[in-house]
This record gives structure tokens, sequence and C-alpha cells, in this order.
């Protein structure tokens, strides 16, 4: 378990995601899922339940090139971050990273210490190489957020998302680590 000091003062506690953490990440994703148009989900969530995501959680755990974080103020969950290690032999030297904050915690710095904390762990493993994420075009903070920790633009997917009639670009990013 890790802290940081946010721009306001406030501490943010980090640690792996548990399995006991699994009803209040539901509803983290939920509320998240409905402050923002640049996620995956909307307010429907991510679609699993509880006993599903505490399987998620333990694979998390489990596997020693991939983890889940959660970042808390006050013991409540504000922030949820995973790096995703490929499977096959082939691949298996890159990862995937996600970032999600609530809202009413943006431009905190949480973003740039989690963001941190996924690299580090990467670093750590003495495996991984090559961490990639994808965002959307509209999302300018975050893209600044990953070009100041050197993520660099590798390609986009036009019209990748769709949210009633309009579309939105992935930007396709990797660092090299």
């Amino acid at each position: 378990m890790k802290t940081a000091t946010l721009k306001d003062g406030r501490l943010l506690t980090i640690r792996e995601a548990e399995k006991s953490d699994a009803k209040e990440l539901l509803s983290y994703l939920k509320k998240i899922g409905s402050e923002t148009d640049f996620l995956s989900f909307g307010l429907e969530g991510v679609g699993v339940d509880v006993v599903k995501e505490e399987e998620i959680i333990t694979r998390y755990k489990a596997a020693p090139t991939s983890c889940k974080l959660v970042g808390l103020i006050d013991g409540v969950i504000v922030t949820d971050v995973t790096l995703s290690a490929e499977h096959k032999s082939r691949f298996s030297h890159n990862a995937e990273i996600n970032i999600s904050v609530l809202k009413d915690f943006w431009g905190l710095g949480i973003g740039t210490v989690m963001l941190g904390e996924l690299i580090e762990f990467a670093r750590n493993t003495g495996h991984l190489e090559v961490l990639h994420l994808t965002v959307m075009d509209e999302n300018v903070r975050a893209i600044r957020l990953y070009e100041r920790q050197s993520f660099k633009e590798v390609g986009r997917h036009k019209k990748f998302s769709r949210i009633g009639d309009r579309y939105f670009d992935a930007v396709l990013m990797d660092l090299h680590i």
C-alpha cells in the first residue's frame, strides 16, 4: 500500500484491488460510465455481476505481469487502473493499460500518480517492454497525461466509437519501457 499527496492536499491511498472491493468497484464503474463518453461503456456499467468481478480481481492478483490497482480517498474508491499483459508468448512483452478517475476528482493529479504506478509495476516485472492504450481523440486531457509520460501516438482507428449520431476516433499510443 502506498500513499500520494494530491494537489488539494488530500491523501490518495493506492493498493491492489481485493475481492472484497468487487461490489464497490461495480458501483464505481457504473458512476464513471455516466460521467463521460470517453469510456467503452456508459451508465449501464461493464455488464458483470459481483461474482464475475471477484473472478476478474482474482485473475489479476494471480498474474505476475498484470495488475489491478485502486486509489482511495477517505476509504472510497476514486480511481481504478489496470495493466493487462498479453498471454500468448509471442506477445507477452506487451501490456494494455486502462485508467479511470471519478469526475469529482479530475485535475488533482490522480491520473499522473496512477499511471506512474502502472509504469513502475511494468518495469519491475523484468519482462514487459511495451505498454499500449487506446484513448478517444477528443479526450485531450488524457492524451496530454499520456504524452507527459512519454507515450507516443502510433495510429488511429477512424470512427472507432459511436454514441448516438456522433463518432470518435481512437488514438493508439505506446510507451516502450
